[in-house]
């Protein structure tokens, strides 16, 4: 996961006139750091192209192997009960609120207790000693649009420490476009801001192309658009203002 740090400039500390910028990385960077840091960003974009080529050229197997993985594929429901809950421990709670897509609505477990939310809760409350609420703002099938346009909007009055995003594979799998994707996420993260104003974690995509359900070369060409969308992604975090 990557912290998106202060657009205020600071790093870990609480500024005097007030609550820390929302955690977005402060922008206050050289046009050189730029390019240094998008430098150091792995895997080199023209390796992503040759590769991505490579995928477009067998295109019409993957659409047929995607269309029988989709058929094949059952579809889990949601973890049920409340979406929010809390864990006993001292001082004040550490409010935490997960937006995201099916792996933040806890797919594939019982109740949100057991899923992702929950169970940061319970890792959090036991590492730090302390009282922690968590909140699951999250929709199977949620794309970069969809979040900004449905789960966001669920932010307003809510009272949130920190904000964890967990998006990117439903956008891999719709083959959304970098600039497309870019362009949402800078978008999700603008209505995010409007409704809190707390530190905000993106998770890193997953690497899709290590899913061993998923039959070659359909793997390859999922995995090769993932890293390309999770270059974008990093550097949202990295340069948003």
């Amino acid at each position: 996961m990557r912290e998106i740090r202060s657009s205020g400039g600071m790093r870990g500390r609480q500024p005097a006139d007030g609550p820390a910028g929302w955690a977005l990385l402060h922008i206050h960077r050289s046009a050189e750091d730029t390019r240094s840091m998008k430098r150091s960003l792995p895997p080199p974009l023209w390796r992503l192209y040759c590769a991505s080529l490579g995928s477009w050229l067998v295109c019409p197997v993957w659409f047929w192997q995607a269309f029988r993985v989709r058929r094949r594929t059952v579809r889990l429901p949601e973890a049920g009960g409340p979406r929010e809950g809390h864990r006993d421990g001292r001082g004040d709670d550490l409010r935490i609120v997960v937006v995201g897509e099916s792996t933040a609505a806890g797919v594939g477990a019982d109740n949100h207790e057991e899923a992702l939310a929950g169970q940061l809760a319970k890792a959090l409350s036991g590492q730090l000693g302390r009282a922690v609420s968590w909140r699951a703002v999250a929709r199977t099938g949620t794309t970069m649009r969809r979040a900004r346009e449905r789960l966001a909007p669920e932010l307003k009055g809510v009272g949130a420490d920190v904000v964890i995003v967990i998006m990117g594979v439903n956008d891999t799998i719709r083959l959304t476009s970098r600039r497309t994707f870019r362009q949402e996420t800078r978008g999700l993260l603008a209505e995010i801001h409007l409704h809190v104003q707390c530190p905000v974690i993106v998770s890193a995509i997953p690497p899709v192309g290590q899913l061993p359900a998923l039959p070659q070369p359909l793997r390859s060409a999922l995995g090769t658009h993932s890293r390309l969308l999770d270059r974008e992604l990093r550097l949202v975090a990295m340069l948003f203002t």
